[in-house]
């Protein structure tokens, strides 16, 4: 197979479907979202941004959802906050939340950075790069690295697995399967095509059209590439328990219209996640934690 660039991924049709669905999500949660609910959110951010040095200076949040590390970076003394995310209602509650400091808010794609070159300190991004395909991650990077100073900082708060190279067979695990139900499907039904359904999922949640989760050990080389120093990198426990998770599990099952086979499947299913979940004490997805510095000179 022909290499894919990161343009032409950009442009991918399936690609942008899975962007419009989350755009979709964003919107709908920020529809409902409270003022005060980014408020307590921003509290927490705090917590990890308070080492930062970015009193006085220009920070770019790419991917700002609902602003609230914009908020906590206004509150420990940024000099002035510029955020962008494609969710119209995200940025629109942000706004909102930002009344009074000196924010500028826009509705943008973090894969095309509407600033000039080197114009920002501080860039932060915080759980939205697993949004986008590992190629289209490295484009980001590139952006990034664009618009920062010399010597600025890049913030990343990212989801990722603790064992790195057990996440990484999975993940191959699950593409290779997805592949052998999507043959078994068709040579059953004797068609050439995918019922237009079926596209639909695959093309949104299958793992085979899915996004590679964050490994930090990739991303670390990718930074280098691109001209940057990691100068702290700390992962940590995720905030959800394994159990919270599936109580999110059991409440999606119940609002799907299963009929009665498919709903005993279902709930043996989740008995089995819930016993192995009692007996190995899991916790659920680690967090990365990573500043990097640009470099006055990339590496070569």
């Amino acid at each position: 197979m022909r290499a894919v660039s990161p343009r032409e991924l950009a442009e991918n049709p399936i690609y942008l479907a899975k962007k419009l669905d989350e755009l979709r999500d964003v919107d709908e949660r920020a529809a409902r979202m409270r003022p005060e609910d980014v408020m307590r959110r921003a509290e927490e951010r705090a917590a990890f941004l308070g080492n930062l040095d970015i009193i006085g200076k220009r920070v770019l949040d790419i991917g700002c959802g609902y602003g609230p590390d914009m908020l906590a970076m206004s509150r420990l003394g940024a000099g002035e906050l510029f955020g962008l995310d494609i969710s119209p209602n995200a940025v629109k509650l942000a706004r909102e939340v930002l009344r009074g400091q000196n924010a500028h808010l826009l509705v943008a794609d973090a894969l095309a950075l509407p600033f000039r070159d080197g114009c920002f300190d501080v860039v932060n991004a915080s759980h939205m790069l697993h949004h986008h395909p590992w190629p289209l991650i490295s484009l980001i990077v590139s952006e990034v690295a664009r618009v920062l100073r010399p010597g600025g900082a890049l913030v990343v708060r990212e989801h990722c697995p603790q064992d790195e190279r057990a996440a990484l067979l999975a993940e191959v695990v699950e593409v290779l399967h997805d592949l052998g139900v999507l043959l078994k499907v068709l040579r059953s039904g004797g068609k050439q095509d995918l019922p237009e359904e079926l596209k639909r999922y695959m093309h949104l949640r299958s793992r085979l059209f899915g996004f590679s989760r964050l490994y930090p050990t990739a991303f670390r080389h990718l930074l280098a590439q691109a001209g940057f120093r990691v100068e702290e990198l700390a992962i940590v426990g995720g905030r959800a328990s394994a159990g919270e998770l599936l109580k999110r599990v059991e409440e999606r099952a119940r609002e799907l219209p299963l009929d009665v086979a498919e709903r005993a499947y279902v709930r043996a299913r989740i008995e089995d996640l819930r016993e192995k979940l009692e007996l190995l004490g899991c916790k659920s997805d680690c967090r990365l934690l990573l500043v990097a510095r640009k470099l006055d000179q990339p590496c070569s």
